[in-house]
């Protein structure tokens, strides 16, 4: 052993290393975790080269800068510690390299990827390497395997030693350790993929394919997780069909293939940034050890990192979030099982988007819209909320309403569109297609159960626990005005749905609790009159309604009967709630309703949305 001591002063202050150099057999080296500010020699796949680096805290918080050699050529990288990362020193952490692209610098990936707000969150060490300037190329970059023969340098030797190295210098998890890179960092990432699979538990490309000669001699040695972005407007030759890249859909094809993936889906993104488009999510799963593969297509954007700042007009995701949402769901051998139960399911939808929902037992050859939002930090018992919502079939903006709270509150939603094709009128949405015509009920006009709105809630919400790798046990519920009749009609005809909290808001009039009225005003005369009472006051329900929700006409239903509830929504929610209350007591059984009401506000679902998360998840 060789113990070399490194001054370095500005004038003022100086920092002094000790580094200690093993020369061992090729066989022979060191596997233990060290310190950061130490150098230990570690070396790439084949090779009897080996990686030396020293690293010295940048003027940038948590930053330092790492030099050294490998195979004879100064090499250089950045390594972000998170504050975490100090103050748990018994914890082993992930690992993410992030690719700046050809004739780029690591220090500008560290600012336009954005990860290290991430790993501050989520404790894991981001590491920025820098590309090669040969004289051959002319620019910094990437030796990612070509065959044009200029690649006389061995970046795949050198990044599977750099991975040794941080499992010799910092405190890593070697069953996490992910690569994602852009543009020509992309092509690097894949290079990687197909040589150092044994050593990744994921790469991810941004604005960037397989390259052609990666493409035809790829072979891995395990399936790995893959997730690809591309901008559709993007034409520069890293990223399309070109001489020296295949297109994108050519590389999910192979990496779904090679992964053994069942089925593939496709869903669509949501318009965030508001220029009329959005893009698509196609997702294989089912694949070998539980794997995924994505790839993500984002309209109207190009050659660019997609975030909220992009000069695209901003993105319709944020790549960061979207990719290390899905790595962290993975190590080495595949999804990372539940903490709390032996199943385990892949995330395979990301952010606000789009999916078509069909079941055959239900809906025929239809399919509903579902609009959808995942908060970027989940865990598979994040609460899911289905928001139903109102006479004019607008689940978006359901869905929208919901965003930010969702985002502050960590909760996924849900927001299924029922189209006045498949569910016209109030008779298919509100009253929930159990009759044909729900005003006047009679055994020859009740439909099957297959056909009514209510079944098909129940077979989502386990849909969209396998879309989201959730392993809830119930879920929550929203609705407001003709979604509140949907909602509360939910649980009179479906009393055993897995529901866990329910908001009736401001529906326009009530099923009341009456077995002397004939529905849909009551519950006589149709088959809700042998309701179980008693289990339905045990629920956890909250009826809410805006002071000013005041106006009468125009979609407030009246005639002699339902005006026995009031004349106007804040009227009939009161009387509803105290006709409930009332029956409970008389039951003698206990009653686990609330009434809310809010102040200062009318008939808005977007107040009313907003509130609604507050009384639910706050």
């Amino acid at each position: 052993d060789y113990e070399i001591q490194v001054s370095v002063s500005d004038g003022k202050e100086s920092v002094a290393r000790s580094v200690i150099i093993s020369v061992s057999d090729v066989n022979d080296v060191p596997a233990e975790a060290g310190s950061s500010n130490s150098s230990e020699t570690s070396q790439g796949p084949g090779s009897s080269e080996t990686l030396l680096a020293s690293c010295f805290q940048t003027n940038r918080d948590n930053i330092s800068l790492c030099q050294g050699s490998f195979s004879s050529i100064d090499r250089s990288f950045y390594v972000y510690e998170p504050d975490a990362y100090a103050i748990n020193t018994d914890t082993h952490v992930s690992a993410l390299l992030s690719l700046h692209g050809g004739g780029d610098y690591a220090e500008y990936n560290i600012d336009y990827t954005g990860f290290t707000g991430l790993a501050d969150r989520d404790n894991f060490l981001v590491i920025y390497p820098q590309g090669i300037a040969d004289s051959q190329k002319g620019t910094t970059g990437w030796y990612a395997g070509y065959s044009d023969g200029l690649d006389t340098i061995d970046d795949t030797a050198f990044f599977s030693a750099l991975i040794d190295w941080l499992g010799q210098n910092y405190r890593v998890n070697l069953d996490q350790v992910f690569v994602t890179g852009f543009s020509q960092g992309a092509h690097m990432s894949y290079q990687l993929g197909c040589a150092l699979s044994s050593k990744l538990a994921g790469i991810a490309a941004v604005a960037g394919s397989m390259s052609t000669d990666t493409y035809d001699s790829c072979s891995p040695s395990v399936p790995t997780n893959v997730i690809h972005i591309h901008g559709n407007n993007d034409v520069n030759p890293y990223s399309i069909s070109s001489e020296i890249s295949v297109a994108p859909e050519t590389a999910f094809a192979f990496w779904s293939d090679y992964n053994q993936c069942l089925t593939n889906q496709q869903t669509a993104l949501a318009d965030i940034n508001g220029d009329g488009v959005s893009g698509t999510n196609d997702s294989s799963t089912g694949c070998s050890g539980e794997r995924s593969v994505q790839l993500l297509r984002l309209d109207n954007f190009g050659h660019e990192w997609p975030s909220n700042s992009s000069s695209y007009g901003g993105s319709d995701i944020n790549a960061s979030d979207v990719i290390w949402s899905f790595f962290k769901q993975y190590d080495i051998d595949g999804k990372i099982p539940s903490i709390s139960e032996d199943i385990s399911l892949s995330q395979s939808i990301f952010a606000s988007g789009q999916l078509k929902y069909s079941n055959e037992e239900f809906i025929g050859n239809g399919e509903i819209d579902v609009y959808y939002h995942v908060p970027s930090e989940i865990s598979d018992s994040t609460p899911i909320l289905f928001t139903f919502h109102g006479l004019n079939r607008n689940a978006d903006d359901y869905r929208d309403a919901m965003i930010l709270k969702a985002d502050e509150l960590g909760f996924i939603v849900v927001a299924p569109e029922f189209s006045d094709q498949l569910f016209p009128g109030g008779d298919g949405y509100n009253l929930g297609n159990v009759y044909i015509d729900g005003d006047n009920p009679s055994p020859s006009t009740l439909n099957e159960e297959s056909e009514w709105a209510y079944s098909l809630v129940e077979p989502l919400f386990d849909h969209m626990k396998q879309m989201t790798g959730n392993l809830s046990t119930q879920y929550y519920v929203f609705g407001n005005s003709a979604g509140a009749q949907f909602a509360q009609r939910l649980m009179l005809f479906k009393p055993e749905a897995r529901i866990k909290h329910a908001i009736v808001s401001a529906p326009g009039w009530y099923t009341t609790i009456d077995a002397g009225t004939d529905f849909p005003y009551g519950l006589n005369a149709s088959i809700l009159e042998s309701s179980d009472l008693e289990g339905l006051f045990a629920k956890n329900l909250t009826i809410t309604v805006g002071d000013s929700d005041t106006r009468t006409g125009g979609n407030v239903r009246s005639n002699n009967i339902v005006n026995r509830q009031g004349v106007n929504r804040l009227e009939r929610a009161q009387y509803f709630y105290d006709q409930a209350r009332d029956r409970a007591t008389a039951l003698n059984t206990p009653f686990n309703w609330t009434f809310v009401i809010h102040e200062n506000m009318g008939h808005d679902f977007e107040q009313a949305s907003s509130k609604g998360a507050d009384i639910l998840f706050q």
